[in-house]
């Protein structure tokens, strides 16, 4: 009997091109986005579901590409305000709160953030640290837009810098809580923004 099951499973299974074995151990595979069709990478890390790329979904208000070239949104993905990184994320999905990113730097633990970049020095200045893209998230170094005291826009830190938000207000009210990984080091640093900012955007599997 559990041979002639065996069997059935093996016929359901065979037309998708997968087998049993990867049903129990897949931990990454894609995401199409219905809203305009732009597909995913996503990564299991621990018991969280990641998106292992950059949001890239455009919104009219408050998302940009950086130094405004729509070259840039193809690599990395797009730089969202705090106000739009709200809602930005299919359905399925969501913005990670300040206590969803910690779990994640809590499970990869030591040199988090060198873990989470991507893998060699494409989109990463500085060195290739050996843990680099351990983990499979695959962080591109994004940059930022950025406001200065008279409120015009810059952006800055290509390659040196990927900031990512977090569902979370800071304190005062008009931040919000970010993470960001440098060029510099391997920590995964938490980090209280102007909502008006442009970050990264991941989401993060419901």
């Amino acid at each position: 009997m559990k041979t002639y099951l065996a069997i059935i499973l093996a016929l359901l299974i065979a037309p998708l091109g997968i087998n049993a074995q990867d049903i129990k151990t897949q931990q990454s595979g894609l995401f199409e986005d219905a809203r305009d069709h732009q597909t995913y990478k996503w990564i299991q890390i621990g018991t969280q579901v990641w998106m292992s790329q950059n949001l890239n979904y455009e919104v009219t208000k408050g998302s940009f590409c950086y130094d405004s070239d729509s070259s840039n949104c193809k690599i990395y993905g797009r730089l969202y305000e705090w106000s739009a990184a709200q809602k930005i994320c299919p359905t399925g999905w969501h913005l990670p709160s300040h206590q969803e990113w910690k779990m994640l730097s809590d499970y990869l633990d030591d040199q988090a953030g060198e873990k989470m970049k991507e893998n060699g020095d494409t989109h990463w200045n500085g060195p290739d640290a050996v843990v680099r893209g351990e983990s499979g998230f695959n962080a591109l170094a994004a940059g930022c837009k950025s406001l200065d005291p008279s409120g015009r826009t810059h952006f800055v830190g290509l390659r040196d810098f990927a900031y990512f938000w977090a569902s979370t207000t800071a304190t005062p009210i008009n931040k919000g809580w970010s993470r960001y990984l440098t060029s510099n080091d391997d920590i995964l640093h938490p980090f209280e923004s102007w909502k008006e900012w442009g970050y990264s955007v991941r989401c993060l599997k419901d």
